[in-house]
């Protein structure tokens, strides 16, 4: 289920570090598919996706941080392109483990969207650091949330199952 169908990402050499997607190309991804993004202040989501009357919407919730916006755009994305024929709701949920779940493939639509494989393994290739440390800067090289870069790299292998639960108890990002 690659995000990026060819297997490229689009990125020249020169630039191929730098962040592959922000929030404006996330809100012109959604608006190719006629897909109305709207940042408002709810209450406890941080994003959902519904269908009303044959239009969608995409509502961000504007109080998280940018990081987090970033990461619920692509989340939300993943869900229109791979399951908007099934239901017309998606909210948010918990980083669940099983492939066959809608919110899983949400979130490895994100992360491969976000945080491409190829790249990731580059820059932790250039470091040698413990995984406290590859966390942090995958999170902050593509500008993710905390709590989204080590669920990536747990789903990669990169760090331990324990490292990974130290970060979801430790290091939440709202």
């Amino acid at each position: 289920m690659d995000a990026f169908k060819d297997g490229g990402d689009g990125l020249s050499q020169k630039d191929e570090l730098e962040v592959v997607y922000t929030l404006d190309k996330l809100v012109a991804e959604f608006e190719k598919r006629d897909v109305r993004v709207i940042f408002a202040n709810l209450h406890f989501w941080a994003g959902v996706l519904f269908s009303l009357k044959e239009n969608w919407f995409c509502y961000i919730n504007s109080r998280f941080p940018l990081k987090t916006q970033k990461w619920t755009l692509g989340h939300e994305l993943g869900h229109f392109i791979l399951h908007h024929d099934s239901a017309s709701l998606f909210t948010d949920g918990v980083f669940p483990c099983a492939e066959a779940d809608a919110e899983w493939q949400a979130n490895r639509f994100a992360a491969e969207l976000l945080l491409p494989k190829r790249l990731v393994l580059r820059i932790l290739d250039e470091l040698s650091v413990d995984n406290l440390k590859k966390v942090f800067k995958i999170s902050q090289k593509f500008d993710v949330p905390i709590d989204a870069a080590a669920w990536w790299l747990r789903e990669l292998n990169l760090i331990s199952s324990k490292a990974y639960q130290y970060f979801l108890s430790a290091y939440r990002e709202v």
